[in-house]
């Protein structure tokens, strides 16, 4: 939790003061209107967020009203057949298909030919067939390892003898292998990959591995534990179940949802009242404080409260004494 605070602090300091106001002069230099609003304005007058994420199987989280999750809208509901060479790859692998891909962003044709000896080696060592989307013109493969600079990667995952994916953890990645229910080894590079790694860790779903700690032997322990452990693949398709089980598509959500919006007017009654708050409103510092303050003005008043009873009483006891000393006397 103190992780977490930490996170969403530094989040909030970078996203108020660093992003958004290098926004704000990138738009006034692009637009050159003079009446522009600012962009937090603008953010502010939102009628509706929509973004990637899927309501039940990504983590539980409140949603408002005019926040849209529209996870898995890239996905085709319909399959292409596969080129005729993959496709005869992947029906004759008896022990099943790897598919490895790092996505569009990393490019691995840059990377050291280390790093290709040991996925090499690895998959030598290995009985299922792999196919390998890489930009290096990759020279001296064993039989069982095809290349291609690009494949058709839903269609690929939807086949039922891929029984791995071996991604970068990508957000549409992570979709495509949770949609078709295939397990998968992480290699995280940036941005939002660190995070969907340790989601498919946490659920059981896959492994990672972290890019310094890449080595043959890392990479074959890798494999082999998700391959060899059937509780990955059944927790898998458990959550490909919950994912594929929605009242309605993402793209019809999405539409009815844009229609809303247009047929009411920009549907300002969907918007919270902490879109217009003041940050110390929006998380309660000023009730907070003022709270603080009562109890210290409370705690404060009972302390000079009784300080001033103790010290009446020392007085009065006082004075007994000297009466009881003169009678004496």
């Amino acid at each position: 939790r103190a992780i977490n605070s930490y996170s969403i602090l530094k989040t909030l300091y970078l996203y108020h003061y660093e992003y958004l106001p290098s926004l704000d002069t990138y738009t006034r230099q692009m637009f050159l209107d003079p009446t522009l609003p600012p962009v937090v304005d603008m953010l502010r007058n939102t009628s509706l967020v929509v973004n990637n994420a899927h309501r039940t199987v990504h983590y539980a989280q409140p949603y408002t009203p005019n926040l849209l999750p529209v996870g898995g809208i890239h996905l085709s509901r319909q399959r292409t057949p596969l080129p005729k060479e993959m496709k005869q790859f992947l029906d004759e692998a008896k022990n099943g298909v790897i598919y490895f891909s790092l996505g569009s962003f990393v490019p691995d044709h840059l990377l050291p030919k280390e790093y290709f000896d040991n996925f090499i080696n690895v998959f030598r060592r290995l009985p299922q067939r792999v196919m390998w989307k890489t930009g290096s013109d990759l020279k001296h493969l064993p039989d069982n390892i095809m290349i291609g600079k690009w494949m058709p990667q839903q269609d690929i995952l939807a086949h039922p003898n891929v029984v791995l994916f071996m991604t970068h953890g990508g957000i549409l990645s992570q979709h495509e292998a949770i949609s078709a229910g295939v397990p998968v080894v992480c290699i995280p590079f940036f941005g939002d990959q660190p995070m969907n790694a340790r989601f498919y860790e946490e659920h059981q779903i896959g492994v990672r591995i972290l890019f310094g700690d890449l080595s043959e032997e890392s990479i074959f322990h890798a494999v082999k534990m998700v391959l060899d452990d059937p509780k990955y693949r059944e927790n898998m398709k458990r959550m490909q179940h919950i994912y594929n089980d929605q009242p309605v598509s993402p793209e019809d959500s999405l539409v009815f949802w844009v229609e809303y919006v247009l047929r009411h007017g920009g549907a300002q009654h969907l918007r919270p009242a902490s879109a217009t708050m003041p940050w110390y409103q929006l998380y309660l510092l000023d009730v907070v404080s003022v709270l603080l303050l009562t109890t210290a003005a409370v705690i404060t008043s009972l302390y000079f409260f009784i300080k001033k009873i103790f010290s009446s009483l020392k007085r009065l006891i006082n004075s007994n004494g000297t009466l009881s000393s003169k009678k004496n006397s």
